[in-house]
């Protein structure tokens, strides 16, 4: 009678450890899926940066992107006023524009 309880007791636990090392091994394995998503993520973000910055299309602080200005404008005025805004811009945010 005792060693039937000692035996139903031992696999109680077994059964107990064993279901708790398949959570575990499941709880892992989101981990893992959620730091390499995040990881995909950082390097999609960092992709499209370089890729912005390759086309010319750099936004500085202000949310604003001054290099797509420069096609527009039609006269050497323009041109000078577009200078001027650059140059403050840089003075005020230290972005330095790639145009």
């Amino acid at each position: 009678m005792l060693d039937k309880m000692l035996e139903d007791n031992q696999r109680r636990v077994e059964e107990s450890q064993r279901r708790e090392a398949l959570e575990q091994q499941r709880k892992d394995e989101e981990r893992q899926r959620e730091l390499e998503l995040i990881q995909r993520q950082k390097e999609e973000a960092a992709r499209e940066r370089n890729l912005k910055k390759r086309n010319g299309v750099v936004k500085h602080g202000l949310g604003h992107d001054i290099c797509s200005v420069m096609p527009q404008l039609e006269d050497w005025r323009e041109f000078v006023l577009f200078c001027l805004l650059k140059s403050l811009l840089w003075n005020q945010t230290g972005y330095i524009p790639l145009h």
